[in-house]
């Protein structure tokens, strides 16, 4: 169904665009605010502003929370917006880049929705930086957090509130989603303006050819979307996640793969003969920087090819040196060996392609050497 909506959706803007091309004279800039509108009020009964303004709640939750450790606020530099933090710790500092989460609600359910929502994560101790704007939209609240584990909190909240479930809008198509939650990580750019810019750039390239389709769209961002800043190349990843397999699990993996590299003595799941998917894939992600560390890039390279080719794990380091000794309690080929068909399996949805090649190019891209640009930084 969501790939459908998503294929229905983008046959419309790209028969809006051949219906007032010829009016407006569209630039991709220009078209592509049209796509984002469109995104914005996907779904909605009411479109124009009037009958979608809720500025007026923003005075109330400022006052509902003022003796809350919620600071709650209308943001100065963008007054569209009503900002809920609490992150005492500042843990959200930690993260590379958080999770957001999109939970769209209408207008008769979000003053109250909103207060049940923010209680919660005050009641549970989550550390969050959020948003709702004021106007009602498929993303008019908009929830960053730390951990997965306060992600998927807030979602079985959600989903087992009868009040908020009879209230839910739902997420724009081209966003991943469960149970009316969406969910992203876009650092400091815009997930959904990156959906717009493709599809405008996508409709723009497509206009003389009388169809377009998701399927031809996902080929399109994978030609086209080369981008140095490792953020816009993890969102292009998420959007391809999006239209081809809406997988949740697989946005956790990514999410903790983009999120620096575990520490190695806190982690016992190497012990493990068989592993969890997001557990595996730091895994090969920590024995692709030890290979490089005790060799070189080059190798590294191979190795990682070699495997993700036939399965041969040999030319991976085998084990990890401490104090310049080697320590013989992790055999780190071990652990990929035995884990191979599932590992090679994941590493092909999360880089969308079955290229073992284009395979090593993503996965040592995007989650080896952004990483340790990350370190330096």
């Amino acid at each position: 169904m969501k790939k459908y909506e998503a294929d229905t959706f983008l046959k419309n803007m790209y028969e809006l665009y051949l219906k007032y091309n010829n009016v407006y004279h569209y630039t991709q800039e220009d078209f592509q605010k049209v796509v984002y509108r469109n995104l914005q009020i996907y779904g909605l009964p009411q479109i124009d502003d009037e009958s979608r303004n809720i500025e007026p709640f923003f005075d109330q939750w400022i006052n509902d929370f003022k003796n809350s450790d919620t600071e709650v606020f209308q943001d100065e530099n963008n007054p569209y917006f009503c900002r809920f933090i609490r992150d005492k710790n500042n843990s959200l500092q930690t993260v590379e880049n958080p999770i957001k989460l999109y939970i769209p609600l209408d207008k008769s359910h979000i003053y109250n929705g909103a207060n049940l929502i923010f209680n919660y994560l005050e009641k549970e101790d989550i550390a969050h930086e959020s948003k709702i704007s004021k106007l009602i939209r498929s993303d008019d609240i908009v929830i960053r957090v730390a951990k997965p584990t306060d992600a998927m909190k807030i979602m079985s909240f959600v989903k087992n509130n009868p009040y908020l479930k009879e209230g839910s809008l739902n997420p724009n198509p081209f966003v991943i989603q469960k149970d009316n939650i969406g969910f992203a990580c876009d650092n400091n750019y815009s997930y959904n303006d990156e959906v717009a810019k493709h599809i405008s750039k996508y409709i723009l390239s497509r206009a003389n050819n009388g169809n377009v389709s998701i399927e031809d769209l996902g080929l399109f961002i994978k030609q086209n979307a080369q981008n140095s800043d490792p953020n816009l190349e993890q969102i292009n990843i998420l959007i391809l996640n999006a239209l081809q397999s809406n997988d949740l699990k697989l946005f956790f993996s990514h999410h903790r793969l983009i999120n620096g590299n575990m520490p190695v003595e806190q982690e016992s799941f190497f012990e493990q003969p068989e592993l969890e998917e997001q557990q595996l894939l730091k895994a090969l992600q920590y024995t692709i920087e030890l290979t490089q560390t005790n060799h070189n890039e080059h190798q590294a390279r191979h190795a990682l090819l070699e495997f993700l080719t036939t399965g041969n794990t040999k030319f991976f380091s085998r084990y990890q040196k401490i104090n310049g000794k080697k320590d013989k309690s992790i055999n780190f080929r071990k652990v990929l060996s035995t884990n191979e068909p599932t590992l090679r399996k994941v590493v092909t949805d999360l880089t969308m392609t079955s290229n073992p090649q284009d395979q090593t190019n993503i996965f040592y891209e995007q989650y080896v050497a952004s990483q340790n640009k990350n370190k330096q930084l």
